[in-house]
């Protein structure tokens, strides 16, 4: 027994036991670093109840809308005497009005009425300086503290709301978000505005309350039911409860769940088969000494266990004091918002302790006996992972084709993952093909051979670092393709060098007044007037806009008409601005009395794409003949200068009106790529890189025994550096190709069958600079652990 146990520790003290140990260690770290990153993109439970119920157990958001220029307070009372007879306990109303433009800006703000002096959101927000807002004074959060400091001044509405700013506050779930909290005495000012004020300034405050005590449904129901108004929302008695929200848990990304299982895993089966080869060469040596078989095998399986396991919790461990206090504040810093928990290490470091120990079973099923000399016919035979992989690919490509038809992005995204994952089990095989024929370069030649006798570990070499490649190349090309089809469908309500006035309802008698008002503010004149079709197209892609004259939607368009589509216009058809270039095109009124009329159409394909935010054009004469009604009537000022441009961005607050009512060219928001895409690209590359280092180093040693015979032939030590070369270009060049190929053909499959309408942008840049940074990572392997190629070998 003792005899025994001293092999093993020989074995855990031999350099290729101590390597295979060292990516396994240096694997389980990344991946708890990686995970515990990607966690902080992701509030939990309890966070979102934080910032959502703040110091309350309940909620029911929205409960009402109160317009602006009517008192809030009836509503409020009736609230909490409702509330407070059924058991709440201190109940709290808030008010809020979104993307509100203060005078003079075109940047919308957030504006939350409370009683700030208890703070109802004390994990939300912080009192930096100054005071909490009491009655006619602001206190500000976020940016809007550079542009207001203590003491300055903050209007909107046209002067109808004058705040004093007392404070500055910082929101630790919204760092750069434009949020100004008022006391909701300041609300007085508006609930004395005439009715012609109000009727301008045309928008309303939505009620929150949040309460401690009881809550259940018919809380909710009692709640909506003594605070209903005119304008009280539909079905807003849902309660929310911090219980409930605490309660859910985010799921855990594909992409961490993919590339967490696929590492270790390879990371293992690599580690053993490396460490059996240098184990089988022992073998051979101890037995001559008198040892047997038996009892070396068994040392080297306890010794190839035990450092696997080691490592493994080594690895988790040190990847939690990595993440924990180094990567976590450079993630905090560099955040827009508040981190989610980092997690406990258990569940991933069962996870890795799982998937090590399933590694080396595998492994040592793969590769035994590989290395017996009495078993050389096997090299011949059709390696078990060429017999297994294809079966398992196709079953995979089936799981992920069904995923990729699924509605939700996640399933999407899943889909196309496992696609991808599906076609780099193909990889050995097409490394097969480029070693059938052999160079005439005798290194070259030799790296070859090499390749072929170590089929069983190359071929996992190489599944496992295309499929962590797979998976970050298509998470990105999948998050690019679907950012990228939102933004070219973002577009500007109003076309460029346009301005427009419109207004609703009540509003209509005063649009007169308003016209001329904006008219003399901004300079303009002789404005065009344009109606849309109070109806739905088969296509449903947007309003039909309808124009007194061909002349008219000239100038609209800023360009003249074809003799075509003049034609086509003047017989009563439709002018299209998107795709499908159809014939002819249904179109459904609102009105359930009017029936489906079919109108001639055709498309339009020099427009700007700003003008693609409607389906198309019609005359008016049109929309009367057919019997189409018509609404959101409003003037159209062409021509405008980029000077009357910029003070139509502001002149809403100098007028005292709605912004939305004066429209005007902005241009379109576009969405950047999430910061979790970007870090899980950039984290399983870097798992890739650990793999492929690990794989030269073991290149290196097993080439070492070579070594002697390749100098006794007259060559130099040099020339085994090339045959290594050779080796990993072989490697690389199959890792990359398939990589490329699995993560745009999987991307290719999915935007063809999954629904909704996502067009494919390859990111070329990121793929590039990955691809850059493997070969740059795998030269930098090759040159540290070609320098230790000699031609002599040890054991410890």
């Amino acid at each position: 027994m003792m005899r025994s146990l001293s092999l093993a520790l020989f074995f855990l003290r031999a350099r290729p036991v101590r390597a295979g140990a060292a990516v396994v260690f240096a694997v389980a770290a990344a991946i708890v670093v990686l995970a515990g990153l990607l966690a902080g993109t992701h509030l939990s439970g309890a966070q979102a109840a934080d910032r959502s119920l703040g110091r309350f157990e309940h909620r029911i958001d929205g409960v009402t809308v109160v317009p602006v220029g009517d008192d809030p307070t009836p509503s409020s009372r009736a609230l909490i005497e409702t509330l407070t007879a059924h058991g709440a306990d201190e109940v709290d109303i808030g008010y809020l009005m979104a993307d509100i433009e203060p005078d003079g800006s075109d940047l919308g703000v957030t504006v939350r009425a409370d009683e700030w002096s208890a703070n109802p959101f004390p994990a939300v927000y912080r009192l930096r300086s100054g005071s909490w807002p009491s009655e006619h004074t602001a206190a500000v959060s976020s940016d809007v503290a550079a542009r207001h400091p203590v003491g300055s001044h903050l209007s909107f509405f046209g002067g109808a709301l004058q705040l004093t700013v007392s404070g500055v506050v910082s929101d630790d779930y919204d760092r750069s978000g434009r949020t100004v909290l008022i006391d909701p005495g300041a609300l007085g000012a508006l609930s004395k505005l005439s009715d012609r004020e109000a009727m301008r300034i045309d928008e309303s405050l939505s009620v929150d309350v949040r309460w401690n005590g009881r809550a259940n449904a018919h809380l909710g129901r009692l709640a909506a039911r003594a605070a209903s108004t005119p304008s009280s929302l539909e079905g807003s008695s849902r309660v929310d409860s911090r219980v409930d929200m605490a309660a859910r848990v985010e799921s855990e990304p594909i992409e961490s769940v993919l590339s967490t299982t696929i590492a270790p895993f390879i990371a293992a089966i690599l580690a053993t088969a490396f460490m059996t080869r240098f184990s089988y060469r022992v073998r051979l040596t101890m037995f001559e000494t008198g040892i047997s078989y038996g009892r070396t095998r068994g040392s080297s399986v306890l010794a190839l266990y035990g450092s696997v396991l080691i490592a493994a919790v080594l690895g988790v461990a040190a990847g939690w004091l990595i993440g924990g206090f180094v990567a976590r504040p450079i993630e905090d810093a560099l955040s827009d918002s508040v981190l989610g928990p980092f997690g406990s290490p258990e569940a991933i470091g069962l996870r890795i302790l799982a998937l090590s120990v399933a590694g080396v079973v595998i492994g040592q099923v793969a590769f035994r006996g590989a290395r017996d000399r009495r078993e050389s016919n096997a090299r011949h035979r059709l390696p078990t992972a060429r017999q297994v992989l294809p079966a398992v690919a196709v079953l995979v490509a089936f799981v992920g084709v069904a995923q990729v038809r699924r509605p939700t992005l996640d399933w999407q995204l899943t889909g196309l993952l496992l696609l991808g994952v599906a076609v780099t089990m193909l990889a050995p095989f097409l490394l097969d093909l480029a070693l059938i024929r052999e160079s005439g370069n005798l290194a070259v030649r030799l790296a070859q051979r090499r390749l072929r006798r170590d089929r069983r570990p190359t071929a996992w070499v190489v599944v496992g670092i295309t499929a962590l490649l797979v998976v970050a190349f298509g998470l990105t090309t999948f998050v690019t393709s679907t950012i990228a089809s939102v933004n070219a469908s973002t577009e500007s309500v109003v076309p460029p060098d346009q301005v427009q006035l419109r207004t609703y309802q009540d509003a209509e008698s005063d649009r007169a007044a308003l016209q001329r008002e904006v008219e003399s503010a901004l300079g303009l004149a002789d404005p065009l007037t344009v109606a849309d079709a109070s109806a739905e197209t088969s296509e449903g892609d947007g309003a039909l806009v309808a124009f007194e004259s061909l002349t008219d939607l000239e100038r609209y368009l800023n360009q003249p008409l074809a003799s075509a589509q003049r034609r086509l216009l003047e017989s009563g058809g439709v002018l299209r601005t998107t795709a499908p270039d159809v014939s002819r095109i249904d179109v459904q009124p609102e009105a359930e009395s009017v029936a489906t009329v079919t109108l001639p159409a055709m498309l339009d394909e020099r427009l700007d794409p700003s003008y693609r935010s409607s389906g198309g054009f019609i005359l008016r004469s049109t929309a009367d003949g057919r019997g189409i009604p018509l609404d959101n009537e409003r003037l159209v000022y062409t021509g405008v200068t980029s000077a009357q441009l910029a003070r139509a961005a502001t002149v809403a607050g100098t007028l005292g009106v709605n912004p939305d009512w004066i429209g005007y060219y902005k241009d379109p928001f576009s969405f950047s790529e999430p910061v979790w895409s970007w870090l899980s690209a950039a984290g399983i590359a870097l798992l890739a890189l650990v793999i492929v280092f690990y794989y030269v180093a073991s290149a290196v040693r097993a080439l070492r025994p070579d070594l002697a015979g390749i100098i006794a032939t007259g060559l130099r030590p040099r020339w085994a550096r090339l045959v290594l070369a050779a080796q990993l270009g072989f490697v690389l060049a199959t890792v990359i190709v398939v990589a490329v190929v699995s993560a745009l053909a999987a991307t290719v499959i999915t935007v063809w069958a999954a629904p909704g309408d996502v067009h494919l942008y390859v990111p070329w840049l990121s793929i590039a600079a990955a691809t850059v940074v493997i070969v740059a990572g795998s030269a930098l392997a090759f040159g540290v652990s070609a320098r230790r190629l000699r031609a002599w070998e040890r054991f410890g």
